[in-house]
């Protein structure tokens, strides 16, 4: 029987201990597949978003204005252009965001950056890459999750990278100021 990547579905995990051993074993079956971890980070107002390739570590400030989900979902596309710049074909793609894999899984093409990370990945599927997208729970003491983890809270520190946002993330802050007058 062939091993399974970890579930997507189920909120709920194992021990941590117990999710790390599955996960080392999942690995161990799939050594012909390059690894890479992501992490959003949300700090009072400042937001950022990593990728982990190997040595490779790509880091985005997004906008204060911007959710967790947009920073774990923005890490997502910083995978994908990691993948298209990469000679392998073969790649996991490992999250402990569950609502920003359902959204991708669920085609919630509403979402301007769900949309735009479909396109992409079909694009790349298309080019001859391999890329499945696999939940894990965060903290489970695993190198690449880690460094991810890591990342992520560091470029809370860079310069805000200009991107427009959809009104859908200015709601927060809209309604939190309505509230403040």
């Amino acid at each position: 029987m062939e091993s399974q990547p970890p579930p997507l579905e189920g909120r709920r995990s194992p021990r941590p201990a117990i999710f790390g051993h599955k996960f080392f074993e999942f690995c161990d079956h799939h050594k012909d597949f390059s690894r890479l971890y992501t992490d959003g980070s949300k700090v009072v107002n400042q937001v950022a978003a990593a990728v982990v390739h190997g040595s490779v570590t790509k880091t985005t400030r997004l906008s204060n204005k911007s959710s967790i989900f947009r920073a774990e979902l923005h890490a997502i596309s910083l995978a994908l252009a990691v993948i298209r710049r990469s000679k392998e074909e073969n790649f996991y793609y490992f999250s402990d965001s569950v609502s920003s894999l359902e959204a991708i899984s669920g085609f919630k093409l509403e979402i301007d950056i769900v949309q735009n990370i479909i396109k992409d990945y079909t694009h790349l599927a298309n080019s001859g890459k391999t890329i499945i997208l696999c939940w894990i729970p965060s903290h489970i003491n695993t190198r690449g999750i880690e460094r991810a983890d890591t990342a992520a809270k560091s470029a809370l520190s860079l310069p805000v990278t200009n991107m427009k946002l959809p009104a859908r993330e200015l709601l927060p802050c809209m309604s939190n100021f309505c509230l403040d007058e």
